[in-house]
């Protein structure tokens, strides 16, 4: 590289050392990178510096790749390395297995990270990446194996508690106020010739909407109510916290475990969260009932928060 006597002037004035001289030069020439930088495109790494016809690596020997190759040009910060290696799993290029743990595109933010000899990088589309989908997803549901309900049963295998399923319901309304829904459903009953309601299934858009809405729950009387919890808070990158919690059953449970749903973190959000109240009748409600109570009973509870609603209905009976 070429350096001219009026490049040697500008650094000497700036008062920086030579080491610093050295890493601007390097960076403004696009032969260096460090921590600042953006992470390696996922693409690029595959193309020119993973081994061929390889489906795996450690941690580790990943971290060696950006120094045993020209093209990842000089790495001046490992946490470089670090963010592209996350980059890579968020965009679904490859996975991390670490500690029995298996880390995709939807729990990338809570992978620790690391350089560990232990912790594999898998290529997605590869044999051993479609085997781990295999192992760590429920081929039914879709759902990790940890988080569906097939078969009634938490994780789809945990034998010995056995949970109901929640309906998909007849009738779905996304991402509305409850006020809104029960307009929404009027119209749709209105519409379908419902006359009766079997089972509703919540899912609350975040945490408040969840608490709002289990505040409301003895507005449902004699109706059989049953909660799954299921979320993540991560604050490793930051040093902080790290909490996962899961709860499957009825209000007396639920109110015990709320406490963690609440106070914790008060002002984090969830970085994944499925977060459910499901209320069976039975006797099946009234159409007329069900919507008084969404509208004048529920609502006043939940106000703005949004939810997603399954309704299980029953059409009225035609006469020939």
């Amino acid at each position: 590289m070429r350096v001219t006597d009026a490049d040697v002037e500008r650094r000497l004035k700036t008062g920086g050392s030579q080491e610093e001289s050295l890493v601007e030069f390097l960076k403004e020439n696009h032969a260096a990178r460090d921590a600042t930088d953006k992470p390696l495109d996922p693409e690029y790494i595959l193309e020119y510096l993973w081994p061929k016809k390889t489906d795996e690596v450690s941690a580790d020997d990943f971290r060696k790749l950006f120094y045993r190759n020209p093209a990842a040009d000089l790495i001046f910060s490992e946490e470089l390395i670090s963010k592209s290696l996350r980059e890579g799993i968020r965009q679904g290029k490859w996975y991390a297995v670490a500690s029995g743990e298996f880390y995709d595109k939807s729990n990338h933010t809570v992978f620790a990270g690391g350089f560990l000899p232990d912790t594999q990088i898998v290529l997605a589309e590869s044999k051993t990446g479609e085997e781990l989908q295999t192992q760590f997803y429920c081929e039914t549901c879709g759902k990790r194996k940890s988080q569906c309900l097939c078969k009634g049963k938490i994780g789809g295998e945990k034998p010995g508690i056995y949970i109901p399923v929640p309906p998909s319901g007849n009738i779905v309304l996304r991402d509305m106020k409850l006020e809104r829904a029960a307009i929404e459903l009027k119209a749709q009953f209105d519409d379908q010739e419902v006359s009766q309601v079997k089972e509703v299934t919540f899912k609350a858009g975040d945490r408040t909407a969840m608490i709002r809405l289990a505040l409301a729950a003895p507005q449902f009387q004699k109706a059989k109510l049953w909660f799954n919890l299921d979320a993540t808070i991560d604050q490793k990158h930051e040093g902080k916290n790290f909490l996962s919690i899961h709860y499957v059953g009825d209000l007396a449970g639920y109110n015990a475990a709320k406490g963690v749903l609440v106070e914790y973190e008060k002002r984090s959000q969830f970085d994944m969260h499925e977060l459910m109240m499901y209320a069976s009748f039975e006797p099946s409600l009234s159409a007329e009932a069900f919507l008084e109570l969404l509208a004048q009973k529920v609502a006043s509870f939940t106000q703005d928060s949004l939810y997603i609603v399954s309704v299980t209905s029953v059409r009225k009976e035609t006469k020939e």
